[in-house]
């Protein structure tokens, strides 16, 4: 079954090179759920945008892209998420990490649904002061 909201089209060999390679680059080690991951990163790329990789034990890589934590709302569901194969694969080349692509590459990949929300809700607009 296809995932919508994440590509895990990636499989690297070299674990830890990559993660030494994506900490210099600038991805932060952040919360992240966990799907059972070695490590998992997240860059943030634009203000309201953020790129996160995760390494599974046996080197696919599962990454998608979405709101910061900043904006709560948007995690309340994931349709604002979506795969970041391009990104990801631009992070592999760049690195000159040696990878896999595994195939077949999912529809979900290749013609994202990417929807962006217009006016998110930041953590401070949030009427909490009325819950304490």
């Amino acid at each position: 079954m296809e995932d919508p909201y994440h590509c895990k089209c990636f499989f690297i060999k070299n674990i830890q090179e990559f993660e030494n390679i994506i900490l210099d680059c600038g991805f932060k080690d952040e919360f992240q759920e966990d799907h059972g991951q070695v490590y998992g990163y997240v860059l943030r790329v634009e203000d309201k945008l953020q790129h996160h990789i995760k390494v599974m034990p046996n080197g696919n890589i599962e990454s998608e892209m979405e709101l910061p934590p900043a904006y709560p709302a948007a995690h309340l569901n994931q349709e604002h998420s979506y795969p970041a194969h391009q990104e990801t694969e631009e992070v592999l080349r760049v690195a000159e990490i040696e990878y896999e692509i595994i195939n077949p590459i999912p529809n979900t990949c290749l013609n994202r649904k990417i929807k962006k929300p217009d006016n998110p809700t930041h953590a401070v607009d949030l009427p909490l002061q009325e819950y304490f």
